[in-house]
């Protein structure tokens, strides 16, 4: 066996298979909307006040995908049809860090580019 065969293929591929195929990938999608509107619109201002007066700002973003999440999970509980067992609650979790640890790039990164390429694309003509 090879260093290949015993690291990778046997090792870490079908881990990684196994992590990105169990992400609740509706809980991401909702969940960088969400941060949008957390840090680029004046719409969750209420949430921010909320966080400053309990002292927990550093934190707001892991609170925002825990309350999600939470919402998910009764929404998922109170469903007849669907499971919510273990691999729920695992894929959760899963989906929860894969958000918040790359939220920087689903969110803060095209809201960089959209801006840079609004300055380029709406340059408006100067007064004579």
């Amino acid at each position: 066996m090879t260093l290949y065969e015993s690291f990778w293929k046997n090792g870490l591929e079908p881990e990684l298979i196994t992590f990105f195929n169990g992400l609740n990938w509706l809980y991401i999608i909702m969940f960088i909307i969400v941060l949008y509107g957390l840090k680029h619109t004046k719409e969750l201002n209420w949430y921010d006040k909320i966080c400053a007066k309990i002292k927990v700002e550093k934190y707001k973003t892991w609170i925002a995908s825990i309350l999600m999440a939470a919402i998910f999970a009764i929404f998922r509980w109170q469903e007849a049809t669907l499971d919510f067992d273990a691999a729920y609650v695992s894929s959760m979790l899963r989906s929860i860090l894969f958000a918040v640890v790359f939220s920087g790039i689903f969110v803060d990164i095209p809201v960089v580019v959209i801006k840079r390429l609004g300055k380029i694309i709406d340059v408006k003509e100067e007064e004579k």
